[in-house]
């Protein structure tokens, strides 16, 4: 039988339809391959390089359940009732058998952790002032205080910012950073700006607007004065909390001056040793947030736990500790924190809270599963004890430290 003759037209289009369909497979082959990585939790992490991506999940990614609350509740010390508002909870909130679940409430992933056989030899407590620190080491105190050190530092004393120190530890600690909601931190810290008083009494706009910066004093002045004369370079001289004349106003111990309620002078600089200051607090804070986040990246940490504070007050610490016992290998010596189905907030202007939402670095607070709200009228909330207090009388007294 003749065979059949094939044109060389014919010839290339059979071709091209071969390379279509093994290219199709490829690009099949290669989404799958990708979708199984990303749906197992430990391949996915390392794909992330142990970072978290909630900037990139929807509004609705970052919920759970959602139940409209009608009472207000008591916050822990130091902390005031606000007014209710739409909140997240989940009901089963139980730790599964095996492995550590994420934390659906907080963050999409869960805790960061490097290494699972190593021992724990501390717990580290990090956040910035008004971000429930005090409150959370309290509860871990009573929780392990009798087995493992807590501490409130890791590189550097729990409020500022951390860097990578080579010789400390040897991944041996729990790292855990608090954070608040940034309209209320923010407002926390415009009524009582701890270590930061040339900002004591101003109204919210002066506050937000003011360059977060105070003058250096004597002894600050002294050293340049005698380094400019001995020709010394003062950029890298060590001071205060390890850091360097060029991080930090002021840098003698002797010009961090105690002011009662409001602790020691001192103002961070921009974490990049160019002797700037930050334009706001609210710069401050977005840098922080990313300093924080990159600590599971430092020497030194087994496991890290980025927490929210109104996360923890709603639903609870149970969950939280057992995640901790697991990580660490420890049983709690405590009662948990029973939560309180709320998230609470501070009375603020919607003025204040509409040029947070036109102005903060919400790519930032993205990091830690926090979205612009929606302002409310001061009329519809309450002013608490503390804000009455400090509206009545702290504004006179305060005046006398500007």
């Amino acid at each position: 039988m003749a065979r059949e003759r094939i044109s060389s037209s014919d010839r290339c289009w059979r071709y091209m339809k071969l390379n279509h369909i093994a290219f199709a497979a490829t690009l099949f082959y290669v989404g799958y391959v990708f979708g199984c990585m990303n749906n197992d939790e430990r391949i996915s992490r390392l794909i992330r390089g142990g970072q978290r991506n909630d900037a990139n999940l929807s509004d609705d990614g970052r919920k759970a359940e959602s139940v409209q609350v009608e009472s207000t509740i008591d916050a822990p010390a130091g902390f005031e009732k606000s007014p209710v508002e739409q909140i997240e909870i989940k009901e089963d909130v139980e730790s599964p058998a095996m492995g550590i679940m994420p934390n659906k409430i907080a963050y999409a992933n869960g805790p960061v952790i490097y290494n699972d056989n190593r021992r724990t030899t501390s717990i580290n407590l990090l956040g910035e002032r008004h971000s429930g620190t005090n409150w959370i080491t309290d509860h871990l105190q009573e929780c392990f205080g009798d087995q493992i050190p807590i501490q409130s530092n890791f590189t550097r004393f729990k409020h500022w910012f951390q860097f990578d120190d080579v010789h400390i530890r040897n991944d041996s600690a729990v790292v855990i950073a608090m954070f608040r909601d940034p309209y209320d931190w923010v407002e926390a810290m415009r009524e009582r700006p701890h270590h930061a008083h040339q900002h004591i009494g101003m109204q919210w706009k002066d506050f937000v607007t003011t360059p977060w910066v105070g003058p250096r004093r004597a002894a600050d002045i002294i050293k340049m004065e005698q380094a400019k004369e001995e020709g010394v370079h003062m950029e890298k001289a060590g001071c205060l909390a390890g850091y360097t004349f060029d991080e930090v106003i002021p840098c003698s111990t002797e010009d961090s001056i105690e002011v009662d309620g409001y602790s020691s002078y001192m103002y961070e600089l921009r974490h990049d040793k160019s002797h700037r200051a930050y334009d706001s607090i609210i710069e401050l804070r977005s840098e922080k947030i990313r300093n924080f986040m990159q600590v599971p990246q430092l020497h030194g940490v087994k496991a890290f736990f980025p927490e929210r504070y109104e996360a923890l007050y709603m639903r609870g610490t149970a969950y939280f500790i057992k995640q901790l016992e697991e990580v660490m290998g420890l049983k709690a010596n405590c009662t948990p924190f029973a939560g309180k189905g709320v998230v609470a907030h501070k009375r603020v202007d919607p003025a204040y809270m509409e040029w947070m939402n036109n102005y903060h670095d919400w790519e930032a607070e993205a990091l830690i599963g926090y979205v612009p709200r929606t302002p409310i009228d001061q009329e519809d909330v309450p002013l608490t004890p503390e804000q009455l207090d400090l509206t009545l009388s702290s504004r006179q007294s305060n005046a006398q430290f500007k």
